[in-house]
C-alpha cells in the first residue's frame, strides 16, 4: 500500500505573484513544487472563447485549452469550491500553494509577505490568532524552505511554536 501524499502547505499571499518568483525558483531548485491558487468571484477575462462557450452550456462538464507552455481548464461545479478537492486535483505532491483572492481571509491561513529589501531577500510569515496575539517569523528563503519540509512548520496543530 502506498503512503498517502501529504497535502501542501497553504499560505495566503500578501503580494502579487511576481513578488514570489524567487521563492518559486528556489523551491524548484530544491526539488520541491509550488503553486498559485487564486479565488475570484467572476471568471477571468479574457477567457478563450471556447471556454466561455463551454461555461455557458449546461451539458459540458469540463473544457481544456492546451497551449505551448501550459493548459487552461474550466470545470463545472455544483456548489462552492471544496478546498480539499481543489488541492487534491491540482496540487498533488506540491510542497507549497500560495493562495490569493476574495475567500482567503475567511480561511484564516498564515500569511506570507516579502520582507526583504534590495539585495536582502527574506520572508515574513504571520499567523493571526483569535485573541489578537499572533506570531510572526522573519525567514531567509533557505529557512522558509526548510520549515516547509516539516508537517507543521508554524506549530498550529500541536500548539507549539515550532521554533
Amino acid at each position: 500500500m502506498s503512503k498517502a501524499a501529504r497535502p501542501p502547505h497553504r499560505l495566503a499571499a500578501a503580494a502579487p505573484i511576481e513578488a514570489y518568483g524567487s521563492l518559486f525558483s528556489a523551491l524548484e531548485a530544491a526539488g520541491q513544487r509550488a503553486g498559485w491558487l487564486e479565488h475570484q468571484s467572476a471568471a477571468p477575462d479574457p477567457l478563450p472563447q471556447s471556454l466561455q462557450q463551454a461555461a455557458a452550456m449546461e451539458s459540458v462538464g469540463r473544457a481544456v485549452v492546451v497551449g505551448p507552455r501550459g493548459n487552461l481548464s474550466w470545470k463545472r461545479r455544483r456548489g462552492p469550491a471544496v478546498q480539499r478537492d481543489v488541492q487534491r486535483e491540482h496540487f498533488r505532491d506540491y510542497r507549497l500553494v500560495l493562495v490569493q483572492g476574495e475567500d482567503v481571509e475567511s480561511e484564516a491561513l498564515p500569511r506570507l509577505e516579502p520582507a526583504g529589501s534590495e539585495g536582502d531577500e527574506g520572508w515574513r510569515v504571520v499567523v493571526e490568532s483569535e485573541g489578537g496575539e499572533g506570531k510572526s517569523w522573519r525567514l531567509s528563503t533557505a529557512e522558509l524552505i526548510s520549515r516547509l519540509r516539516k508537517p507543521d512548520p508554524w506549530g498550529l496543530k500541536s500548539g507549539s511554536s515550532s521554533e
